[in-house]
């Protein structure tokens, strides 16, 4: 992710151009997508998850600077994805 990514993200947020729940659910609902089509397409034998790298960039991002948030969706993540 480049610094000015970065810095536009953390500045439309605090402005609240961007809600924080809402780029929450993004990312829940995009990584979750991510496993379901690869449960579709991969065979039993493949033992990696690959999701797209500008998902994991969000993520990574919430993680760096709304560690609660983050928290919060990945337990959303695993919850939902274990229930599947």
């Amino acid at each position: 992710m480049t610094v000015a990514w970065s810095t536009h993200l953390t500045s439309a947020l605090a402005t609240g151009a961007v809600p924080l729940d809402d780029l929450g659910a993004t990312i829940r609902a995009a990584v979750l997508f991510e496993l379901t089509d690869w449960q579709r397409t991969v065979r039993n034998e493949e033992v990696s998850y690959p999701i797209n790298h500008a998902i994991i960039r969000m993520l990574d991002w919430l993680i760096q600077h709304k560690p609660e948030q983050a928290r919060v969706v990945v337990a959303e993540i695993v919850g939902e994805a274990s229930g599947a």
